[in-house]
């Protein structure tokens, strides 16, 4: 509980995001890195190297700590769809953990 008897509410794991106006754009800050998913329409990502579209079927890694302006686009559906999924530091170390393990017991099964 914060000082003020509020909760804390987490940080989405995973959203779910779809939307039906022509195009829009954000410019968010990524505070943790995001592993993104287009479903439908497109994305332009755009940084002092240049813009970098994106289409429907597109997986990508956001990394954290950085400001991404973008501009997503409807496509032939009239809509534009995406999964994002956060890893959190606490999360993504526990991942590399267990695959680490994984990896360990499958060299020590396989020498047998």
């Amino acid at each position: 509980m914060n000082p003020d008897g509020m909760q804390k509410q987490p940080q989405q794991q995973i959203v779910l995001y779809t939307c039906a106006n022509d195009e829009f754009g954000h410019d968010p800050f990524v505070s943790e890195h995001w592993l993104v998913l287009i479903v439908s329409g497109s994305t332009d990502l755009f940084s002092q190297q240049g813009t970098v579209s994106h289409p429907a079927g597109t997986l990508g890694l956001i990394r954290k700590n950085q400001l991404v302006k973008a501009m997503k686009r409807v496509g032939d559906s009239h809509t534009f769809a995406s999964i994002s999924i956060c890893l959190d530091q606490k999360r993504y170390r526990n991942s590399a953990q267990t695959m680490v393990l994984q990896q360990a017991v499958r060299m020590w099964v396989n020498r047998m």
